[in-house]
C-alpha cells in the first residue's frame, strides 16, 4: 500500500487527470493482487511524466488513456502488463522523454518542472525520509548575473552560461519564498546565506549538494547533469534497446 500510494501521489501532481480512468478500471479488477498494482502504477507513473513533459495535447492525452482503459478491461486475473501496449515506451519517446529532460526544464516546463524537481529529489534521499514540499526553484546560476561576479569569471561566454540557466543541474529546491536581493550573490555567500532553513542545512539533499561545492563551474555542472538525469532514467527504465539516450 506504502509503495501504491507513493505512485499515485506523484500522479496527483500533474495538471490534468486523464490518468484516473485506467487507473481505477485497473485497481478495481485487481485489487487483491498488491504487487502487480505497484507494477502497474510504476509504469502509469512514468507514461503520464511522459505525456506531461511532452506536452502532448488534450485530445492525444485522452485517446492514449483511452486506449490503455480498452487494454485493461479483457486482461484476465492474471493482470500481465505485458498485454498493455499502451503503458510500454517506444524507443523514440524514451530518447525524446530523456531530450526534454536535458534540456531547458525551467524555462520549457513551467507547469512540471516544480514536479520534476521534487520527484528527483524523492529519489536522491535516503529511504525512509520525509520529503518537505518546496515553495520555490532557486538557479544556483543566477538568470542575470552582476558585474564583476564570479559567475562571470566562470561562465564568460554567453551563450555557455545561457545553455546551463534553466537545466536541471542547476535547479534547487527551497523551503521558502525565493529573495531576490540574495539571487544575484557571489557563490561562496550565496551557498552559506542563501542556501539554508532557518539558519539550518537545508532540508533537500539536491541543495545540500550545492552547498557542498567550492565552485559552481561548467564541468561541475556537466557532471551533476549527467548524474541527475541518470538517476531519473534509471527510474523510468529510459534506457533504449542499443542502450543510448
Amino acid at each position: 500500500a506504502e509503495t501504491i500510494n507513493e505512485y499515485l501521489s506523484w500522479l496527483n501532481r500533474v495538471e490534468f487527470k486523464d490518468w484516473v480512468p485506467p487507473a481505477l478500471v485497473y485497481f478495481k479488477r485487481f485489487r487483491q493482487k498488491p504487487a502487480l498494482l505497484a507494477q502497474f502504477f510504476e509504469s502509469l507513473e512514468r507514461l503520464t511524466y511522459f505525456i506531461m513533459v511532452t506536452k502532448a495535447g488534450i485530445n492525444e492525452r485522452i485517446e492514449t488513456y483511452a486506449a490503455l482503459t480498452r487494454e485493461i478491461e479483457p486482461l484476465t486475473f492474471e493482470g500481465a502488463l505485458g498485454d498493455l501496449k499502451t503503458l510500454a515506451l517506444t524507443d523514440k519517446q524514451k530518447r525524446e522523454f530523456v531530450a526534454v529532460l536535458d534540456g531547458n526544464i525551467y524555462r520549457d516546463l513551467p507547469k512540471a518542472r516544480m514536479s520534476l524537481v521534487l520527484r528527483l529529489e524523492s529519489l536522491v534521499r535516503a529511504p525512509g525520509l520525509h520529503l518537505k514540499e518546496a515553495v520555490s526553484l532557486e538557479h544556483v546560476l543566477p538568470q542575470t548575473p552582476t558585474d564583476n561576479s564570479n559567475w562571470l569569471e566562470w561562465f564568460p561566454d554567453e551563450e555557455e552560461r545561457d545553455a546551463w540557466t534553466h537545466r536541471l543541474a542547476n535547479l534547487v529546491p527551497l523551503d521558502r519564498k525565493k529573495n531576490s536581493s540574495a539571487s544575484n550573490y557571489d557563490f561562496a555567500k550565496k551557498k552559506d546565506a542563501y542556501f539554508k532553513a532557518k539558519g539550518k542545512a537545508s532540508p533537500f539533499v539536491l541543495t545540500q549538494e550545492v552547498r557542498s561545492e567550492n565552485e559552481w563551474t561548467p564541468t561541475v555542472l556537466a557532471e551533476r547533469q549527467k548524474r541527475l538525469v541518470g538517476v531519473l532514467k534509471h527510474h523510468w527504465g529510459l534506457t533504449t534497446a542499443a542502450g543510448t539516450n
